[in-house]
């Protein structure tokens, strides 16, 4: 936005100037069909350059909104928030068969409905650990693509703030 000020103020300061050397040097011009079609031209060029820049700029936040919202979808462990997810009976006994190694003879159902409790509360907990790295890791890409959109405005701010110095003094001379 603000480089667009300082582009119409580079605009009234050369008009200002011309008005000013009209007015003391008078000049003589028939056609000015030429000079108007240019003026229009690099009217329109700049025009599109300040689109293609505001949807840039529009098109980094999409991409920031999408990257937030990739990152917290837990796509691959189901909805959020089914943390009481029900086994099939494939599952259950694959389970039983891998906790039978470490289980004496003389279990019975109370100990196994424990150390199911105990085994969905580890699941539940390894799938936040997973929400949490996953998270971490889309905070770091962040922050990376962010410092290069820093870097880029950072390009564009020295520019503007080097034309409106040239601006000032433009117009202090005047």
């Amino acid at each position: 936005v603000s480089k667009g000020y300082i582009r119409r103020a580079d605009d009234n300061t050369a008009d200002i100037k011309t008005l000013n050397r009209s007015i003391f040097i008078p000049a003589i011009t028939f056609d000015k069909s030429k000079k108007r079609a240019k003026e229009e031209e690099r009217l329109n060029r700049r025009y599109e350059e300040e689109r293609a820049e505001r949807e840039a700029n529009l098109a980094d936040v999409r991409e920031t909104q999408d990257r937030i919202a990739g990152a917290t979808r837990t796509d691959r462990d189901g909805p959020p928030g089914d943390y009481n997810r029900r086994y099939t009976p494939q599952q259950m006994a694959a389970r039983k068969a891998q906790w039978s190694k470490y289980q004496s003879r003389d279990d019975d159902e109370e100990d196994d409905a424990m150390e199911n409790e105990i085994s969905d509360n580890l699941n539940e907990l390894s799938l936040g650990i997973g929400r949490i790295k996953a998270l971490a890791h889309a905070q770091g890409e962040e922050v990376n693509r962010q410092n290069t959109q820093l870097k880029r405005l950072h390009g564009v701010v020295e520019d503007v703030d080097q034309r409106l110095a040239n601006s000032t003094e433009r117009m202090r001379r005047i």
